[in-house]
């Protein structure tokens, strides 16, 4: 008869073995929250940015905008990390900006025209490189 001593670590290594894909996606998802350092610390829809700074900032506007800015003030960043403003109407992906963060406490901001006829849901992810998304911008043009 075996004891129990034996059986508790054969039982933990065949688990490990039938299903190593959870031991993967865990380690994985933890490892891309651990190098993503960096945090969003004020993100706005505007049209306009002036001396770094967002102007006639919303989440609706009307159709004839026909440009929008995505700003986003960042912190935790290093020297040459970089994010990605991603821009979608109605789902569908319609542009991927990646933008350098250059200090600790940084703003930046991306840019997308924005046709008459493109009424509806729209949204700007702002994602780290490593695919972690930091925020989500939802708007509206009526």
């Amino acid at each position: 008869m075996r004891s129990a001593k034996m059986i508790l670590p054969a039982f933990l290594i065949s688990l490990a073995l039938l299903n190593p894909a959870l031991a993967k996606e865990d380690t994985g998802e933890k490892m891309k929250q651990e190098k993503t350092k960096i945090g969003v610390v004020g993100a706005a829809i505007c049209k306009e940015v002036k001396d770094l700074s967002p102007v006639s900032e919303n989440e609706v506007f009307r159709s004839d905008v026909r440009k929008l800015y995505c700003f986003t003030r960042v912190t935790g960043a290093n020297g040459g990390d970089k994010i990605k403003h991603i821009w979608y109407y109605q789902d569908k992906k319609l542009a991927e900006i990646t933008l350098s963060i250059k200090s600790p406490d940084f703003r930046t901001y991306s840019s997308k025209k924005i046709k008459a006829y493109q009424k509806g849901k729209w949204r700007v992810e702002v994602m780290s490189l490593e695919g972690v998304n930091l925020a989500t911008l939802n708007f509206t043009i009526k």
